[in-house]
């Protein structure tokens, strides 16, 4: 198995979601939801290749869907990075190469 580290970017959008999933749901609805996200994690600690490769977003980008939301991450060194959460609706041109 590899390791997972989520970014401080990722972590905020993990927060941020959480924060709007409480107040438009509830929170037990919003702690299930959020239980998908660690199952992705999960996922990607035993198979780093398990996205889909996104190019368009940068070098090495790959991508997990939790609907409506898309998991942004990098594999390298042996080591998964989970650089964004985004909604899907959100647009964005590239990640940039130099994330921590």
């Amino acid at each position: 198995m590899v390791r997972v580290k989520i970014t401080r970017l990722a972590s905020r959008d993990l927060e941020s979601i959480q924060e709007y999933g409480r107040v438009q749901f509830g929170a037990s609805v919003t702690d299930d939801f959020m239980e998908g996200f660690d199952g992705i994690f999960e996922r990607l600690e035993r198979f780093p290749h398990a996205g889909f490769a996104m190019r368009e977003y940068g070098r090495g980008v790959r991508s997990c869907l939790h609907k409506p939301y898309r998991v942004l991450y990098r594999y390298e060194g042996g080591e998964v990075s989970i650089l964004r959460i985004l909604h899907t609706a959100q647009r964005i041109c590239r990640i940039d190469d130099n994330l921590p």
